[in-house]
């Protein structure tokens, strides 16, 4: 029986238009690509309760630099009450990911459909990362 997380992101799939369902793979991810470079990614907390959403902000890049890292904390600053985002270097490669995530536990209480809550969240989450990605990309 699929997760309450992965019947949202179905249901939410269908919403936006997506032409096949929006269905986590067997090992609870999927990605979202919106540009050639750019995509947002899905994961499935093991729990099923959340769903992690993350993007790299500079795919190929290594954009570690001192001076980048503090452009990036200092935007994230005034931008911090648009998203509950939060900005982490992957140890793997020195990606830096702007990370969150959404629960369905959020929604007790709340009047509007737990679909068009994940749309505004995402939203919030793709306007802060091109945020990001844009001020970077003017230097």
């Amino acid at each position: 029986m699929p997760s309450e997380i992965a019947i949202l992101l179905q249901n939410f799939g269908s919403t936006i238009g997506l032409g096949s369902a929006l269905d986590l793979s067997k090992d609870g991810t999927i990605r979202l690509n919106l540009a050639e470079d750019f995509g947002i990614d899905f994961e499935e907390d093991p729990n099923g309760e959340k769903v992690w959403i993350y993007c790299d902000l500079f795919p190929g890049v290594d954009e570690t630099q001192q001076e980048v890292l503090f452009q990036l904390l200092r935007l994230m600053f005034t931008h911090h009450r648009s998203s509950d985002a939060h900005l982490t270097i992957d140890p793997n490669g020195f990606a830096i990911m702007l990370v969150s995530s959404f629960s369905c536990d959020n929604l007790l209480g709340e009047n509007r459909p737990a679909v068009e809550q994940l749309d505004e969240h995402l939203k919030n989450f793709v306007s802060l990362a091109e945020t990001l990605r844009a001020a970077v990309n003017e230097k």
